[in-house]
Formats: C-alpha cells, structure tokens, sequence
C-alpha cells in the first residue's frame, strides 16, 4: 500500500521534487563561514540534482519553480528564508541539464513559501520541503536565427 504522499495530484507539465530536508539547509538568517557556505550550497546543488532526475523532470527550456517549506507545525516561519536554499536548488537543476541556464529568460518566476500545519492539506506532523517545477518553455526566447540573405 502507497502512502497519501508517494501519489500527489500534478497538472500536466508539473513536477513535484521531494527534498530530504526536515529543516531549512541554509536560510537568509544564517551567517556561515565562507567554507562552509559552500559546503552547504554544494550539498543543497547535489541533492536537488539528484531527486529532479528521480522524480524524471526532462531538460526545459523555461520554468516557473517554487521552494514549499511545510515545518510541520503551526509556528509561524518566513518564507523568504527559503531563499538561500531555492538558489541552490535551481543551480542544481542548471548543473543536471534540465535548465540551460538560471537566468530570467529560463527561471520566470521562483518564489518560496512555508505552510504552517493547520493548512497543510495533508495534516503532516513530519516536516518536508518540495521544489514545485512547472515547464514555461512556450515562454522561452526564441534562438537566434541569421537573417536570411
């Protein structure tokens, strides 16, 4: 038997990347030595590198992404502290081939939020972080084709 989480409802064109974190990895309010910072962004970048491919999220062109932070109790958290983390996460997905670059022609809009449990639509008391993936490549630049002539 599956559990309620293992099968999520997602529209067409959406991926839902479950990351092992229970807890932010690196938040706007840490302050880190330089090291370590890249230890952690490094970790962050592999981790999401390696459940984007698990969950098969194909190469895009554009996306819309979002960091969902769900602490698993009703204690309000900032969001925005996310934010750290959601750009590791995308490096990640620039390093394993699904975007072909992070910049704003190919990430159209990333945002981060955190969902306390009384509206968590699933009542979790074990805290969890999903990367919310949707393809915008219709939105994508076009290349760029010489002139004829």
């Amino acid at each position: 038997m599956t559990g309620l989480l293992d099968q999520p409802l997602t529209r067409e064109g959406e991926w839902l990347v479950y990351l092992p974190y229970r807890r932010i990895p690196f938040s706007l309010n840490d302050r880190p030595a330089p090291h370590e910072r890249n230890r952690i962004n490094t970790k962050i970048k592999t981790t999401a590198f390696v459940m984007a491919k698990k969950a098969g999220v194909p190469p895009l062109a554009a996306v819309t992404i979002e960091l969902v932070y769900y602490p698993g109790r009703n204690a309000k958290v900032d969001g925005e502290n996310l934010a750290p983390t959601l750009k590791a996460c995308i490096d990640g997905l620039v390093i394993a081939k699904i975007l072909p670059d992070d910049n704003s022609e190919r990430v159209l809009s990333a945002r981060c939020r955190a969902v306390i449990r009384r509206n968590d639509p699933y009542d979790c008391s074990t805290p969890r972080m999903v990367l919310v993936i949707q393809d915008a490549s219709a939105l994508a630049p076009l290349p760029n084709y010489p002139p004829e002539g």
